[in-house]
């Protein structure tokens, strides 16, 4: 079988300005089906001391392994 459409795992993390993981939002059905298969249901602190200064990355996971981060 040849795939000819990579697919592909959209999520939208909030990062605070000391590294924290505030909150995530999958953003497509891959990403909901296999969210508990990652380990950002752990690393999220949604009571972190400082959501006033954050910024937003969209992460991409593939298939194939491949990871992209891209400032949202």
């Amino acid at each position: 079988m040849i795939i000819t459409e990579k697919k592909q795992s959209n999520k939208l993390l909030k990062i605070d300005k000391n590294g924290v993981i505030i909150s995530y939002e999958a953003f497509n059905q891959i990403a909901k089906n296999h969210l508990s298969s990652t380990p950002l249901p752990n690393l999220v602190k949604p009571n972190a001391t400082n959501q006033i200064e954050w910024a937003e990355f969209a992460i991409l996971l593939y298939e194939d392994g491949n990871l992209e981060i891209e400032p949202n």
